[in-house]
């Protein structure tokens, strides 16, 4: 994913371990998801998630990183 490689080579050494935890979760949620696949949408809900806000709560913690950043 581009997100965590984006997140590796822009935050600081200090955020690193970000990575492995959204990485950790965003397979869970890959689990889940699949586990539920042949049951009903309602069932996908949470690996959906998982996958989902592990991904945009890095990117958008990048984003606004960046634009602190830039603006100081």
């Amino acid at each position: 994913m581009a997100v965590y490689l984006a997140w590796c080579f822009l935050m600081p050494v200090s955020m690193l371990s970000a990575v492995p935890l959204c990485a950790v979760i965003f397979a869970l949620g890959r689990v889940l998801f699949f586990r539920g696949y042949t049951a009903v949408a309602a069932s996908r809900a949470v690996g959906f998630a998982l996958t989902f806000y592990s991904s945009a709560l890095l990117f958008l913690c990048l984003i606004l990183h960046e634009a602190w950043r830039l603006l100081e």
